[in-house]
């Protein structure tokens, strides 16, 4: 997963930085964009799940609770989700999860588009600082 995780940000860096942003870390050491002087940060995490275990026989013996013979636990489940959260506004926030019929390196052309779009949006109507 992290092999898959860390092309996708490649790629998406690449073509980002072909249109003329400008990719870097940032205080928090995560992955960012720097568009129109605003870092940008881009996260690629995997999905998890909560599932129910049932109690092994050693943490049975230690005491439970009866109405709740399982133990809560998270699992991965394979997929990944990007994020990318500008510290601008919060309305600009989006966020594809990958699927079994559109995985997320199809998805990435469109989601190009749609932030550069957006991106040039908003700062052709907002006023200057």
């Amino acid at each position: 997963m992290e092999r898959r995780r860390h092309r996708l940000l490649s790629t998406l860096f690449i073509a980002l930085e072909k249109h003329g942003y400008t990719a870097k870390v940032d205080e928090r050491r995560r992955p960012a964009v720097e568009i129109a002087r605003q870092p940008t940060t881009v996260i690629i995490k995997e999905k998890y799940r909560q599932v129910r275990r049932p109690l092994t026989e050693a943490e049975k013996k230690r005491g439970f609770n009866p109405k709740k013979p399982w133990k809560p636990e998270m699992q991965p489940t394979g997929l990944l989700q990007l994020s990318i959260e500008p510290r601008l506004h919060p309305t600009l926030r989006q966020s594809w999860i990958n699927a079994a019929d559109q995985p997320l390196e199809q998805q990435e052309r469109q989601r190009n588009s749609l932030n550069e779009t957006a991106c040039a949006g908003f700062w052709s109507s907002s006023a200057p600082w």
